[in-house]
């Protein structure tokens, strides 16, 4: 009997949790559907008291990884590439220091 109430307990606030996500962020769909009925009662309140769209999501951030490449390679080009470490150095340097 326990672990049918713990059970219980515990969809009923994922229900609420994924609601209320759902709600703030605008989104519609099955999914939110099915966690306003898991999450009954609580959930009329969200539906009374909650507006909806108030979280946006964050844009993601650009991508890089291009002009990164670009610039490890420039500075390959400058350096003339790296050389093997000698027996008694333990970092690497560029040909020439």
């Amino acid at each position: 009997m326990f672990l049918r109430g713990l059970i219980a307990a515990f969809v009923l606030a994922l229900g609420n949790v994924v609601y209320l996500d759902m709600k703030k962020k605008g989104k519609r769909g099955f999914t939110r559907f099915c966690a306003f009925w898991a999450g009954i009662p609580t959930t009329w309140f969200m539906l009374l008291f909650v507006k909806e769209g108030v979280l946006r999501e964050l844009p993601q951030p650009s991508d890089d990884a291009d002009s990164l490449l670009a610039e490890i390679r420039r500075d390959k080009a400058l350096t003339g590439g790296l050389t093997e470490p000698s027996e008694d150095e333990d970092s690497w340097r560029p040909p020439g220091l």
